[in-house]
């Protein structure tokens, strides 16, 4: 009888730690070996084994037969081991049955304390090892309780820590609350596996989607990219392997059921739906969709676009306190600069107006030609403190420029700078070519104006105002040069350049040279 009790506690406690049997058995050899040193046998050492006869457990006591006993508990006579087995020798090993009834109460509570303690950890190693195969999925659990912004989450058989960064913020949870979220690490410490939940991972809207959307979960529709700023607003971009699914319209479903579901979950974060793309240019505008979009340059070396909008599209573009643009670049990879077209429109004049400034100052060097110039700003070194900063390796890479001659062209630049000091000048800078072209600018509306007034005057006199297209008699207008005027600082450096290079004995009429086209290269 009471090996069939043994027997069952056995199985019943596997079933319920839900570990292995053979777990159970080492635990309560544990706790019997512990306890026989407690008993009122005593016997300071015995070797309590569980033998399973006949789906029978039996307690016995490993004895080793020797000649003389020395020890009581490991050891057993050549006689009383024979009268158990009558082939017994010297040297073999006798199992004794003993009955859990000699080990005495206080034996047996030790022995419950040891069978605990080794189920613990039996079962702490299983539920680490459970949890371990389920980092990345879904889990459910009720809130037990919240201190200091961690939510601790009973999961069942565990419990759960919600750090307060992994929470959704605004969010509130309450004892007795049903929450899922996102299992993200189990750590193993002292007192046992600690499970690391999120709410906030970019990785829990995706799951939730593929929980809501089967087309995700059997791979007809895939998610490439997840941007999140976790209770405010998400972006995700979704494609199609069939051409006739909509990878867009699978994931919102009809009336929004889906993603409405996703919402509900996420408590209210807004989540926009955009249409992946191979393309750079095409993936940017669905992301900033519904922006309108003018032009989109991209740079791939540096992983750089920028999209230019209208300006009454500005503020959608970027949208409410950068959002919009943050999400936007999060979800492509890439870096993302948005302007308006007033803006783009400024910047290719200051770009151009810095071209004509360094070009203005390159040229006006004493034996530097138009192409040499335009080479040495086109490979990067537009300015004197360009020129003056790089080596003369560097300049030599400039096509028709060598190492000679990228330390004489040092050397002139040093010298020109000296000269534009001794005469309270500085070299061209692109703000005298904007605030020229500004002038020339404000110059022609005025003439326009005066022009239009003259025509309106005409016209009441019954005059025919001068001018008009198709005039009979009409002079041709001459065209209008390329570019404005450099500004008086390019004026000035070309002045001073005259009175340097013109010989004090020149004769009259004969024209200074500039020192040939471009000096050729070493």
């Amino acid at each position: 009888m009471e090996e069939i009790q043994l027997n069952e506690m056995v199985e019943q406690l596997a079933r319920a730690k839900d570990i292995d049997r053979e777990v159970v058995v080492e635990a309560l050899e544990a706790a019997l070996n512990s306890a026989s040193r407690r008993s009122h046998l005593n016997i300071p050492e015995m070797d309590i084994r569980l033998l399973d006869e006949d789906g029978n457990l039996i307690i016995v006591s490993r004895r080793t037969v020797v000649e003389e006993v020395a020890k009581a508990g490991l050891e057993i006579s050549l006689a009383e081991a024979r009268a158990v087995d009558p082939e017994a020798e010297v040297g073999d090993e006798i199992d004794v049955e003993i009955s859990p009834s000699v080990f005495g109460r206080n034996a047996a509570q030790i022995a419950k304390q040891v069978v605990i303690q080794r189920l613990r950890e039996a079962e702490r190693g299983v539920i680490l090892e459970e949890y371990q195969k389920r980092i990345g999925e879904v889990v459910s659990g009720v809130v037990k309780r919240e201190s200091k912004g961690t939510v601790v989450i009973d999961l069942g058989r565990t419990e759960a820590v919600m750090p307060y960064r992994e929470r959704l913020p605004g969010e509130e949870y309450r004892i007795g609350d049903r929450v899922r979220a996102y299992l993200t690490e189990v750590r193993e410490t002292t007192k046992g596996a600690q499970i690391i939940v999120s709410r906030a991972r970019p990785e829990f809207l995706t799951k939730l989607f593929e929980l809501e959307v089967p087309e995700i979960y059997e791979a007809l529709v895939r998610i490439h990219a997840v941007a999140r700023e976790p209770g405010s607003r998400s972006k995700i971009a979704v494609s199609s392997r069939d051409k006739n699914v909509d990878p867009v319209g699978t994931c919102v479903g009809m009336r929004g059921y889906r993603v409405q579901a996703v919402v509900r979950e996420l408590s209210g974060e807004k989540v926009d739906i955009v249409r992946f793309a191979p393309s750079v240019e095409e993936f940017t505008r669905n992301a900033l969709a519904p922006a309108q979009i003018t032009a989109i340059e991209v740079d791939e070396d540096a992983h750089h676009v920028v999209v230019v909008v209208p300006e009454n599209q500005l503020s959608l573009a970027i949208g409410r306190g950068g959002q919009n643009v943050r999400l936007a670049a999060k979800l492509i990879g890439w870096h993302l600069d948005i302007i308006s077209e007033r803006e783009r429109e400024e910047l290719a004049a200051r770009e151009e107006a810095e071209a004509a400034a360094s070009y203005d100052f390159l040229i006006s060097l004493p034996g530097v030609g138009e192409k040499t110039a335009l080479a040495l700003y086109e490979s990067g070194f537009g300015s004197a403190d360009e020129i003056l900063a790089a080596t003369p390796e560097e300049l030599a890479v400039v096509p028709g420029i060598g190492l000679k001659t990228a330390a004489v062209l040092k050397r002139k630049v040093t010298a020109q700078l000296a000269e534009l000091t001794e005469l309270g000048l500085e070299p061209p800078k692109p703000e005298d070519y904007i605030e020229v072209e500004a002038a020339a600018e404000g110059e022609e509306e005025a003439v326009g104006g005066g022009e239009a007034a003259a025509a309106e005057g005409a016209a009441e006199e019954g005059e025919e105002p001068p001018g008009e297209a198709g005039e009979a008699g009409a002079e041709p207008t001459e065209a209008s040069p390329a570019r404005e005027e450099p500004a008086d600082a390019g004026r000035k450096i070309a002045e001073v350049n005259s009175q340097a290079d013109t010989p004090a004995t020149a004769p009259e009429g004969a024209s200074g040279s500039e020192g040939g086209e471009d000096a050729k290269s070493d």
